[in-house]
């Protein structure tokens, strides 16, 4: 991944050193901030929230209208990443409120560990009442890393948006300059259980 599609779209995430001190920056100031204060969040952080609530980086004009294909492949704009989500089902009265504290607290667990931090084989999950989001890498050219993960939940984040209430596979690819079809990185899914 290129470093200036990371700056781009990690320009909010310049003063998270203070509340994340394992994150990748660490003095106790950020360049942004000049408050530094300890143990609250700056005003960076604060804003890409307010921002990513009120509109998240992708919309729902991003995906197809209707109901999710059964499978769709949606490059990540400005990155060499891309997202295969595969349909597993609507889940009726699922609780959307579960699913967006998921995807929030996923971006917060991930942007506290260097860009370049490769993921733990293990994987990652995050649960909240019935709705479980859980990735792992795939061995291969690349490894999946923390930064790569916080890019793709801003598609997860815009695919759900795009199709509330269904529940979904996805495999996580990583394109070259040349290379069409890319290779795979990671998959996971999300299940209501």
């Amino acid at each position: 991944m290129s470093s200036a599609a990371l700056h781009g779209t990690f320009a909010y995430f310049q003063c998270i050193s203070i509340p994340y001190p394992s994150c990748q920056f660490s003095s106790a100031r950020c360049e942004s901030c000049a408050s530094g204060s300890s143990g609250s969040r700056c005003g960076i952080v604060s804003e890409f929230e307010e921002a990513l609530a009120r509109e998240p980086p992708l919309t729902s004009n991003s995906f197809p209208p209707g109901p999710p294909e059964q499978r769709y492949l949606y490059i990540i704009p400005d990155t060499d990443l891309g997202v295969e989500f595969s349909s597993l089902g609507l889940i009726p009265h699922r609780d959307e409120t579960a699913v967006k504290k998921v995807i929030s607290d996923a971006i917060h667990d991930s942007i506290r560990y260097r860009l370049s931090a490769k993921m733990p084989g293990h994987g990652y999950k995050e649960q909240e009442g019935d709705f479980l989001l859980s990735v792992s890498h795939s061995a291969g050219q690349s490894e999946l890393t923390w930064g790569m993960w916080t890019i793709v939940l801003t598609g997860i984040n815009g695919y759900v948006q795009a199709y509330p209430g269904y529940d979904f596979q996805f495999t996580i690819r990583k394109y070259g300059p040349a290379d069409i079809a890319g290779y795979v990185i990671g998959a996971g899914f999300t299940m209501t259980r």
